[in-house]
C-alpha cells in the first residue's frame, strides 16, 4: 500500500483539528513519521513474501521428484492445449458437425497463462543474457591475456573474426 497518497487527506484534518499552525505543523509532521515507519513495514513485509515466494520456486526446480520439478510447466502445456482445442481445433470442427462443445474460459485462465508464459520468456531471456555476460567475460579474460598493455581496433578486428569463426577463446 502507498501511504504518501493519505498524506494530503490527514494533512487537511489535521489544520481542521489543530487551528494552531505550530501545533498542526508538529502533528503533521508526527504523521509524516508515522506513516514513513508503516510503509518501511509494508516494504519489509512484501519483500519478506517475495523471498518465500522465490524460496518455494527454487525448491521445486531443485527437487528430484519429476511431478514436483515440472508441474508448472505442464499447466502451461495443459492451458495451452485448451486453447488450442476451442480456438483452433473447435472452429475447424463445426464445420463438420455442431454437436462439438467448447471448455468455458474463465479471465483468470487467461491471467494464469499470461503470467506463466511471460514468466517463460523472462526465463529464457535471462539464461541468453547471463550466458552472453560469460562470454563477454572470456573474451576480455582471453583479450587480456593477449594484449596486457591494451589493443589496437586491428587486434580487436582479429579477436571479433575469431569469434566469428568460433574459434574457443
Amino acid at each position: 500500500m502507498e501511504f504518501a497518497a493519505l498524506i494530503p487527506v490527514f494533512s487537511a484534518l489535521l489544520q481542521r483539528i489543530f487551528p494552531d499552525p505550530s501545533v498542526a505543523a508538529a502533528a503533521q509532521n508526527e504523521l509524516q513519521l508515522n506513516l514513513n515507519a508503516a510503509q518501511i513495514e509494508s516494504d519489509k513485509a512484501s519483500a519478506t513474501q517475495e523471498q518465500a515466494q522465490a524460496a518455494v520456486i527454487v525448491a521445486e526446480a531443485s527437487s528430484q521428484s519429476y511431478a514436483a520439478r515440472n508441474w508448472r510447466p505442464h499447466l502451461m502445456y495443459m492451458l495451452m492445449l485448451v486453447v488450442g482445442y476451442n480456438f483452433v481445433l473447435t472452429p475447424i470442427l463445426r464445420i463438420f458437425t455442431s454437436v462439438i462443445p467448447v471448455i468455458p474460459l474463465p479471465s483468470e485462465l487467461w491471467t494464469l497463462l499470461s503470467i506463466g508464459l511471460g514468466g517463460y520468456i523472462g526465463k529464457d531471456a535471462l539464461a541468453h543474457y547471463s550466458e552472453s555476460k560469460f562470454n563477454n567475460q572470456k573474451y576480455l579474460q582471453a583479450a587480456t591475456a593477449l594484449f596486457p598493455k591494451g589493443m589496437t581496433q586491428a587486434q580487436i578486428d582479429i579477436l571479433n573474426k575469431a569469434e566469428a569463426a568460433g574459434v574457443a577463446l
